[in-house]
């Protein structure tokens, strides 16, 4: 599925104040492809997600999902995944997982498999009867991914996914989601804080400045998978990208970097 978003400007009303929160925002997403968004907090990043999936609605412009409305979009088709794994803590892994389920017309033998499938698709075969409180975050965060995967969205939006766990942990989940990728060629826009991780999963990378929210630039990423993080052409995206946000200050990218 596609998503054309066109022109769009989004305010909020605070103590009576209309705050712009994004302005101006053009973006076409293609069908499979994996897009980073990528800025610092307050640049209306997880509003942008909001908007596409249709728990915002933009004050000026227009956003399309394959030609739609979000509004009129089946709610399975587009999957959000939060920074929170968000669980019944009293449900199993199994059973968390298929709360997901949103079809009526599935037999108990269909359900079982369709959950068994996805519980190995996020390697948490051994821990279907484990609970919430068993389990770590990044562990937690993959029963999230199944559940929201179960309904096959042909467009996944992941809202800083694993943005509250450890760098080893991040980037094992990280391979998860392309792994998945690989095999469902769900759409995926991804917003992040981690510009490797943007750069890592993002067919390109678009960066977006606050105050109000607008797009700063776009980068395609033209580096073959599997990708190497300590690679020249890596460095040289990150070079770029961080330079978009220290533009005035040579010496603060080449000591991040």
């Amino acid at each position: 599925m596609t998503v054309e978003i066109k022109n769009v400007k989004k305010l909020f009303q605070i103590n009576n104040d209309n705050i712009e929160v994004l302005r101006d925002i053009n973006l076409s997403i293609n069908d499979g492809e994996i897009l980073s968004i990528v800025g610092s907090s307050g640049c209306g990043k997880s509003t942008l997600l909001k908007l596409m999936i249709g728990l915002e609605e933009a004050t000026e412009g227009e956003i399309t999902v394959n030609g739609k409305n979000p509004y009129e979009v089946d709610s399975t088709e587009v999957g959000l995944i939060f920074q929170e794994s968000r669980l019944f803590p009293w449900k199993t892994v199994a059973k968390n997982i298929e709360f997901g389920i949103a079809r009526k017309d599935i037999t108990k033998q269909e359900k079982k498999d369709l959950v068994d499938y996805y519980i190995e698709l996020v390697g948490l075969k051994d821990f279907a009867k484990a609970l919430p409180s068993q389990l770590s975050g990044g562990m937690k965060q993959r029963v999230s991914i199944a559940r929201t995967l179960i309904n096959k969205p042909k467009i996944l939006l992941l809202d800083e996914p694993f943005g509250a766990l450890d760098a080893f942990t991040k980037i094992t989940l990280q391979n998860e989601m392309l792994n998945i990728w690989e095999k469902e060629k769900t759409t995926m826009i991804i917003v992040t804080h981690d510009i490797d991780e943007a750069i890592y999963l993002g067919h390109r990378v678009v960066v977006m400045s606050p105050k109000p929210g607008v797009i700063q630039k776009e980068f395609l990423v033209e580096i073959s998978r599997p990708r190497s993080r300590t690679g020249d052409d890596f460095v040289y995206y990150r070079k770029k990208i961080y330079k978009e946000f220290f533009s005035d200050s040579t010496a603060d990218i080449e000591y991040i970097i």
